[in-house]
This record gives C-alpha cells, sequence and structure tokens, in this order.
C-alpha cells in the first residue's frame, strides 16, 4: 500500500474494520486482524489507529451516514409530520435490519463516557439531529399542524424517544416498526 495519500489509507483501514465488526463482532476483532484486512503492517495499523475503541469512533462516524440520508429524504417531503413520519420510520427499520451496527453505536456511546472528544462528537450528532426535530416542529406550528406549547420541550423528549427506542427497534421484527413509530407519533405530537 506505499504510496497511497494517508486520506486513502485510513479509510481503507476503517472499511476493514467495518466489515470485521459486523461479520464476526467487535469484541472478537483485533488491530491485527484489521491490519491483516486493510492489507496493512501491525506497525502502520498502530499508527494510523492506536487503539481498537479509536477505530470503532471512525466507524460510527461512517455508520451516521444513513441517518443523515433518512433526514434528507425526510427534508424533500412537503408537510412537516410527513417528514417527522418518514424519518422515524426509515431510522427505526434501518434499526430493525441491522442489529449490529446499532450493538456497535450503543458501544461507542460506552466508551464515550470517559473520551472527552468521542463525548463532543457523540453531542454534535445529538444537537443537530434536535434541530432539525425542533425545525420540522417549528414548521409544524407556524402551518398550524402542532399545538404552539413546548416546542422544545417536545424536541427534546422526541430526541430521548428515539435514542431510547433504538435498542429495542433493533430487536425488533420491521413489521413492528410501523406500529411503534404510530404509538410514538400520537405520544408525543397528539398530546
Amino acid at each position: 500500500m506505499p504510496g497511497k495519500p494517508r486520506e486513502e489509507r485510513i479509510a481503507d483501514a476503517v472499511s476493514a474494520a467495518e466489515d470485521l465488526f459486523l461479520e464476526r463482532g467487535y469484541d472478537t476483532v483485533t488491530l491485527k486482524d484489521i491490519a491483516k484486512r486493510a492489507g496493512f503492517s501491525p506497525a502502520a495499523m498502530y499508527y494510523y489507529f492506536p487503539s481498537k475503541e479509536g477505530i470503532l469512533a471512525a466507524v460510527c462516524v461512517r455508520l451516521y451516514e444513513p441517518i443523515e440520508l433518512f433526514m434528507a429524504v425526510a427534508d424533500e417531503k412537503d408537510d412537516p409530520l410527513e417528514a417527522l413520519h418518514s424519518f422515524l420510520t426509515d431510522y427505526f427499520l434501518f434499526c430493525a435490519k441491522h442489529p449490529q451496527v446499532i450493538g456497535l453505536f450503543l458501544r461507542d456511546r460506552v466508551y464515550a463516557l470517559q473520551d472527552r472528544p468521542r463525548q463532543a462528537r457523540l453531542f454534535a450528532g445529538q444537537a443537530r439531529l434536535f434541530k432539525w426535530i425542533y425545525g420540522l416542529l417549528s414548521v409544524a406550528e407556524d402551518e398550524g399542524l402542532l399545538a404552539r406549547h413546548h416546542k422544545a420541550a417536545k424536541a427534546m423528549t422526541l430526541l430521548y424517544a428515539i435514542e431510547g427506542m433504538v435498542p429495542f427497534m433493533s430487536l425488533s421484527k420491521p413489521w413492528r416498526v410501523k406500529k411503534e413509530v404510530a404509538r410514538l407519533e400520537k405520544a408525543l405530537l397528539q398530546a
């Protein structure tokens, strides 16, 4: 792999780690395994990622991309509540179909408890999602689709409800997702 730019080598390592974590599970994979899959020497692997937790963080950044895509698809809807419904359905279906990805997200959150930069990345993602939800609720209020009170509280409650439901959705069957999305919408948006 000599001659490849640094960014490309890092991307190769992250791809190898993602594949191995999803194939074999995080606990069974070593940095040596990742180095071998990526075509690195173990020393080169440690140069780019001194710990398995470090490469997990990079994998989770990449695995967050579908969530951003679900937000973008939802933004194409004219009705803000329809947009929120689209996001919730897509996100929870993703959780139901990819429980191993959700397991990596949850493990990353555990490691973030002792790692300030990782906490900052996670909080930035939560803040981005909160602002997006708050924006949808603002439009819904402006259009008379939602009562004009406690918008920030509803947005925060919805954010935490989504995050709390993720592990449950990752263990659910896809058919159950629509039922749970409807229950969540009824509880939070019609109250």
